[in-house]
């Protein structure tokens, strides 16, 4: 029998591996109105950075799902929160270094905010950004749950006060029902498909 160890490791794994069809079924889920095109493109992005930061996709679809609904060009009123994974463009490459980066971006500032439209490439920065703020929550208190990388994510910090977030519980429970949802209509295929 496997140590419970093994057993996690398994099961983190099989997360990872996620094929691009499941991608693709997750994110209908979370936006069925999103034609498949879309679904299959930011599926791949998706299914890549899930792969090379170790990050379940599910968490990527449920995150993309609260700060944007699945809509590339959202801009949150402030003007700080741009696009699929709400990215505060402030901190993100030349906005950095501009003294306005909201409220009169310089040139470069703005080829940030205007990148961050772009629905594959908010969503590489997001998978970025969430896999620093677990390291930096790992590094901080020795633990890197899901609800402490989102509430990090979200600006909260890694403490006890993300978990009694309402936005943040909201991800994880999404994440979770999407995940059973995928589990219930794979066994009902696979039912259907031994009859």
């Amino acid at each position: 029998m496997p140590s419970l160890a093994t057993a996690a490791w398994r099961d983190s794994v099989a997360l990872l591996l996620r094929p691009l069809a499941v991608i693709v079924a997750l994110i209908g889920y979370s936006a069925p109105g999103l034609p498949h095109v879309a679904k299959v493109r930011y599926a791949r992005v998706i299914q890549k950075q899930a792969h090379k930061r170790h990050f379940d996709p599910a968490t990527y679809v449920a995150l993309v799902e609260h700060e944007s609904h699945w809509r590339a060009g959202t801009e949150s009123a402030d003007g700080e929160d741009i696009g699929l994974g709400a990215i505060r463009a402030r901190y993100v490459s030349a906005c950095r270094r501009d003294p306005q980066p909201v409220k009169s971006p310089g040139k470069a500032c703005l080829a940030v905010r205007e990148s961050l439209r772009n629905g594959e490439h908010n969503i590489r920065v997001m998978a970025r950004t969430l896999s620093s703020k677990r390291k930096w929550c790992k590094q901080r208190t020795g633990t890197a749950w899901i609800w402490q990388t989102i509430g990090a994510y979200g600006g909260l910090g890694c403490r006890h006060k993300a978990r009694k977030h309402k936005g943040v519980m909201w991800i994880v429970n999404r994440r979770k029902q999407l995940l059973r949802r995928l589990s219930r209509d794979r066994k009902r295929a696979r039912a259907s498909a031994t009859r």
